[in-house]
C-alpha cells in the first residue's frame, strides 16, 4: 500500500487507498475498519489521492489527467472535468467537488455530474493551491500553498480567502477541534503536528503539538488521513535504504551506504554517485567515503535534486526547488567541493537539469513549453554565454532527456501520442523522431559506448535496445528491445520522469546498474483512535 494517498470515510468506518500490484499500476481498495476485509474498487486504474463523498457512497479520484467519480456499489467511474497535474480533492455535501490542478494554480468547483469548472481561490504570492479539505459546514474549506507557504481558508458563499498559518501543507480539521497539518521547512518533513482551532472564526490559537513523527509522502502525496470521528490513519516514512548493483542477469553485485537520496546520477567513468536530497552530496564508489557539495542553507532552497555531470566529471549541474514564490533554480557546483554553488539562467518559469553535453558547452533542460501550459520542452542552456533557447517541443510532454555519447542524439521520454514512449531526435536538428520503445517506456539511458539505449517500461521492467552506428544525416537502425531485468521499479514510469526520483543508473560499460530501492516494501499502516490522546506534549 501507500504512494497515491489515503483517505477516511467521514463516518471512519472505511479506509480508502492505493496498492501497486504487479503490473505496477496503482488501484483503489477500500478497507472496512470493522471487518477487516479489503475489496478492491473497479475502473480505478492508475488512481491518486482519493477522497470520499459526504454519504461515504462513492469515491473521487484522479487518474489519466482526470478528475472522477466512482460508486463503491459498482458501476463504471465517471470522468467529471480534466486534472492533468493532480494535487487532491474534496466532496461537499451539496454535490459541489473542489480540486486542483494546474495549470492555473488555483481551486477549482465542478459538479459531481460534471460541467465547466469554476475556480473557487485566486493565487497569489504562496504559489499553486492545494489539497482543499472541507469543514463541518461544507461551504467553507482548507486548502495549502506549494511549497508548504501557508493554510488557507477559502469560502464557497462569500468567495473570501483568509491565511490561517503562515507556514505548513496538507491542513485538515479534526474534532473537537483541531487544524492537522504537516510542518514546514526541511526538518519538518514527515511531522504532523495538531493546533487548536476555532470553528467559527476559522483561527487558530495556541501551540501546535506532535501528532506523529516521520510520516510518509510518497510521491508528494498525501500520508496520512483524518475522519470527522477522529480517527486518524498514517503510514511511516521510508526508511534510509541501500541503491543495489546489479548485473544484466539481474544477481546482486553489491549496495551503496543507506543515504537519504530521492535523486542519483553517476560519472561518466563509473567511479562516483551523485546523489540529491535535502543535501547534494558525492560519494566516492571506490574509497567509500561521500562529499557534501551543497545545502539548503547554501542555496536558499530546501530541497537539491537531478544533479548532472559535466563530460570530465570536473563539475555539476543541480536543481533547487522549493523556495517560496520560487521557480526551481539550476546551479553548478565543482565536484571537488572547492567553490560554492553559482546560479545559471534557466527557461521562463524555472527548469530542470537532465544532461550536458559531451562537449561540454550546453546543458539540456526541461522547462514549460508556454506559460500556459504545464506542458514540458527542451531548452538548451550555453554553459559560456548563458543564453538560454527554446529546442524541442512536441503535442505533449518531454522529460528524462539524455545525450548520445557521440552528442549526434538524444534520447528523451514523450507523451505525444497519449501514453509516454522513448524516441530519439538528432542533434542539434533538424530531423525526424525515431520511437525505440514499441508499448510504452520511459526514462531512456545510454551505455557508455552510445552502441546500446535502455528504457523502463510501463511494468517496470528494464529494456535494452541494440543502437549500431549511423551515417552522418541518417537514422540508426535501432534493434528490437529486449528484457534484461523484470520489476525495476513498482512506480509507474511517467511519474518517476516528472518527479524527484531516479529507479536507475547504468555504468559505463553497461553491465551493472544501480537500484533505487525506496519504496519497494511499503511501511504498514498505523490507526490512532482517538488520535487526539496520543498528542499530549507540546512539538519542540
Amino acid at each position: 500500500a501507500g504512494g497515491g494517498g489515503l483517505a477516511l470515510s467521514p463516518d471512519g468506518s472505511q479506509l480508502a487507498f492505493t496498492v501497486r500490484r504487479a503490473a505496477a499500476r496503482p488501484r483503489l481498495f477500500v478497507r472496512t475498519l470493522a471487518s477487516g476485509g479489503v475489496r478492491e474498487i473497479s475502473g480505478t486504474a492508475e488512481a491518486v489521492l482519493p477522497f470520499w463523498s459526504p454519504d461515504g457512497h462513492a469515491l473521487g479520484f484522479f487518474a489519466g489527467g482526470e478528475l472522477r467519480t466512482v460508486p463503491l456499489a459498482g458501476g463504471p467511474a465517471a470522468a467529471v472535468a480534466p486534472a492533468p497535474v493532480p494535487r487532491g480533492g474534496a466532496w461537499a455535501p451539496d454535490g459541489t467537488l473542489l480540486f486542483a490542478s494546474d495549470p492555473g494554480g488555483v481551486i477549482y468547483r465542478v459538479a459531481a455530474g460534471g460541467g465547466p469548472p469554476v475556480a473557487a481561490t485566486r493565487r497569489g504570492p504562496e504559489g499553486a493551491h492545494q489539497r482543499p479539505v472541507f469543514l463541518p459546514d461544507g461551504h467553507r474549506f482548507l486548502y495549502s500553498g506549494e511549497g508548504r507557504t501557508g493554510i488557507f481558508l477559502g469560502d464557497l458563499r462569500t468567495g473570501t480567502q483568509a491565511r490561517v498559518r503562515a507556514d505548513g501543507d496538507a491542513a485538515a480539521y479534526a474534532p473537537p477541534g483541531y487544524l492537522v497539518f504537516e510542518a514546514a521547512g526541511s526538518r519538518g518533513y514527515g511531522r504532523v503536528l495538531a493546533q487548536p482551532f476555532d470553528l467559527v472564526r476559522g483561527t487558530v490559537d495556541g501551540e501546535p503539538v506532535l501528532v506523529a513523527d516521520s510520516v510518509g509522502n510518497p510521491g508528494g502525496s498525501v500520508g496520512y488521513t483524518v475522519s470527522g470521528t477522529g480517527l486518524f490513519v498514517y503510514q511511516e516514512r521510508w526508511g534510509r535504504t541501500p541503491r543495489l548493483w546489479v548485473d544484466r542477469e539481474g544477481s546482486l553485485r553489491a549496495s551503496t551506504p543507506d543515504d537519504l537520496a530521492w535523486t542519483f546520477r553517476l560519472s561518466h567513468d563509473g567511479t562516483r554517485v551523485a546523489q540529491g536530497g535535502f543535501t547534494l552530496w558525492v560519494r566516492d564508489l571506490r574509497r567509500g567515503v561521500a562529499l557534501r557539495l551543497a545545502t539548503p542553507e547554501d542555496s536558499a532552497h530546501p530541497v537539491l535534486l537531478h544533479p548532472v555531470w559535466a563530460p570530465d566529471d570536473a563539475r555539476l549541474a543541480f536543481v533547487t526547488s522549493g523556495s517560496p514564490g520560487q521557480a526551481a533554480q539550476i546551479r553548478l557546483v565543482r565536484a571537488d567541493g572547492a567553490e560554492r554553488p553559482v546560479g545559471l539562467p534557466a527557461p521562463p518559469g524555472g527548469g530542470t537539469a537532465l544532461d550536458w553535453s559531451p562537449d561540454g558547452t550546453t546543458l539540456l533542460v526541461s522547462g514549460s513549453a508556454s506559460p500556459a501550459t504545464e506542458q514540458q520542452s527542451l531548452w538548451l542552456v550555453d554553459i559560456h554565454t548563458r543564453v538560454v533557447r527554446p529546442w524541442l517541443a512536441v503535442g505533449g510532454s518531454i522529460s528524462a532527456a539524455r545525450f548520445s555519447p557521440d552528442g549526434r542524439w538524444v534520447a528523451y521520454q514523450s507523451d505525444e501520442t497519449g501514453d509516454p514512449e522513448v524516441y530519439l531526435r538528432p542533434f542539434p536538428g533538424p530531423g525526424a523522431p525515431v520511437r525505440v520503445s514499441v508499448t510504452g517506456g520511459g526514462w531512456p539511458t545510454w551505455r557508455g559506448d552510445g552502441r546500446e539505449l535502455f528504457y523502463l517500461t510501463p511494468t517496470g521492467d528494464l529494456l535494452a535496445a541494440a543502437v549500431p552506428p549511423s551515417r552522418p544525416g541518417r537514422a540508426p537502425d535501432v534493434g528490437a528491445p529486449r528484457v534484461l531485468l523484470r520489476a525495476v521499479t513498482h512506480e509507474p514510469y511517467p511519474r518517476l520522469a516528472l518527479i524527484g526520483v531516479t529507479p536507475y543508473d547504468v555504468s559505463p560499460d553497461g553491465q551493472r546498474f544501480l537500484l533505487n530501492t525506496e519504496g519497494r516494501t511499503a511501511p504498514p499502516l498505523t490507526l490512532l483512535a482517538p488520535w487526539s490522546r496520543t498528542v499530549p506534549h507540546p512539538a519542540p
